[in-house]
């Protein structure tokens, strides 16, 4: 399997140089787990390493690795409390290894490219469908703010 290099910008710390370097390990240990032919990643993931995946079952999906750090803690958990609803379906995780499996999503029209009410009318559709209970292990709102 190549190596992947994962987003540059980590090398900007000690931990996310530490994130790199095992960061080609944690690939291939996903897909022996979750038997995963895996591609070239996304050029557009930001905060971790995004790749275009195939179950054995011949669906696609992504493996996402992702830098431990606060902000991606509880993604998983918010995926699995979304379950599909709004959101991308989450197919496995592994805590340990930050590592997501989840299910793939073909872009279609970037809102960007909509007027401005239509890409209103997307969000208004959309916003129900993401509100649910939240409670633990998720922080409050305005201890984030």
């Amino acid at each position: 399997m190549e190596a992947h290099p994962g987003p540059a910008w980590a090398s900007a710390t000690a931990a996310g140089r530490e994130w790199l370097e095992r960061l080609p390990r944690l690939v291939e240990e996903c897909a022996a787990v979750w038997s995963l032919d895996v591609g070239e990643p996304f050029p557009d993931a930001f905060a971790s390493l995004a790749l275009p995946a195939r179950l054995a079952d011949g669906r696609d999906a992504v493996l996402k690795v992702c830098l431990p750090d606060r902000e991606s803690e509880h993604e998983a958990d918010a995926l699995a409390r979304w379950n599909g609803e709004g959101a991308v379906r989450l197919l496995a995780h592994d805590r340990g290894r930050r590592a997501l499996l989840v299910e793939r999503c073909r872009p279609g029209t970037p809102l960007s490219g909509l007027d401005a009410g239509s890409a209103l009318d997307v969000l208004v559709g959309l916003l129900p469908r993401l509100w649910v209970t939240a409670g633990e292990p998720f922080r409050p709102l305005a201890e984030e703010a």
